[in-house]
């Protein structure tokens, strides 16, 4: 290594290699320093959040735009059509969402020893992100069979809104009176490969 750090020449030689050649390089560096157990983790993690992000934000949104705009589905710029997936299918995360991090701050305040057990964000963002998907793909179903109008689906999101609110605070609820891991961390295996969420019980 000191050889190559006092030797500048092949800097100069990297820099010129085509991007793949860059790329390859890059991940051979990183796998060389990584175990091989690490990796999965890693893999298996990342998986599980593209998989989270695609199918509860994208894939719903794409498909409830198409229902609705079908001609501006194929013509539209694909930069914007994904904003507007996200757009669409957001509302029925962010609101759970941001009331698991407000429970979080309060269970902080009332029983802190137990704070660990309501999970971290990247808990919540597993756990509500699923749990956006099968609202998504239940709306866009009924959608579907129903015929339903743009004002209706505005209505289906608002009620789903209200119930994932009111589903959210009972965890709370349960949470307080027994606390437990199961009501707010679903994933801790993919979310913190390797930890035991429930090691303090």
């Amino acid at each position: 290594m000191s050889l190559w750090i006092s030797n500048p020449n092949w800097i100069v030689g990297a820099l010129s290699l085509p991007p793949v050649a860059i790329f390859a390089l890059n991940y051979a560096v990183v796998r060389s320093y990584m175990e091989i157990g690490d990796l999965k983790n890693l893999n298996v993690s990342l998986s599980t959040n593209l998989a989270i992000f695609f199918f509860s934000f994208i894939a719903p949104g794409f498909l409830i735009f198409y229902q609705y705009q079908p001609e501006a589905f194929l013509t539209i710029d694909v930069s914007k059509l994904v904003v507007l997936a996200i757009a669409i299918s957001s509302p029925t995360f962010v609101f759970p969402f941001v009331f698991t991090a407000l429970f979080a701050n309060m269970i902080a305040r009332l029983m802190p020893a137990h704070r660990y057990l309501w999970g971290t964000p990247t808990d919540w963002y597993l756990k509500h992100g699923a749990g956006n998907a099968l609202n998504m793909y239940t709306m866009i179903a009924a959608v579907w069979v129903f015929d339903l109008s743009g004002s209706y689906l505005f209505w289906l999101i608002l009620f789903t809104v209200a119930l994932n609110l009111v589903v959210e605070t009972a965890a709370l609820l349960m949470f307080i009176k027994k606390p437990s891991s199961q009501h707010s961390v679903w994933f801790e295996r993919f979310s913190n490969p390797g930890a035991e969420v429930n090691k303090h019980e």
